[in-house]
């Protein structure tokens, strides 16, 4: 399997693509270590206004666990700092989620 599943980078040239498999790798690494039992990492990248000089990039995220899914998305002209708000947005979802978890009374 793979780590990530992209959608829609066909779109985006070879300087975006790697800017994309960069990042999201870089915070693959630090979702699976918030996230021991991962299951799948989806990421859908959407272009708009590519008639014009510069493109907009949304970029929405999916992490799968096995008893909860979180996603994220962001919209911007900066393609590094979409993907990076976009893990950010994640990263705090996941954190929120385990510190709820951790506040319960063990039954």
């Amino acid at each position: 399997m793979e780590k990530i599943q992209y959608k829609g980078v066909n779109d985006l040239s070879e300087q975006e693509k790697d800017t994309v498999e960069k990042l999201s790798s870089e915070y693959y690494e630090k979702i699976i270590r918030e996230l021991q039992n991962l299951t799948s990492v989806e990421l859908h990248v959407k272009t708009h206004d590519t008639d014009g000089k510069q493109k907009r990039f949304e970029i929405m995220a999916k992490v799968s666990a096995p008893t909860r899914i979180f996603e994220a998305s962001y919209e911007d002209w900066d393609l590094a700092r979409t993907l990076h708000k976009v893990f950010q947005k994640l990263e705090n979802q996941i954190k929120k989620a385990f510190e709820k978890d951790a506040g319960l009374p063990k039954s």
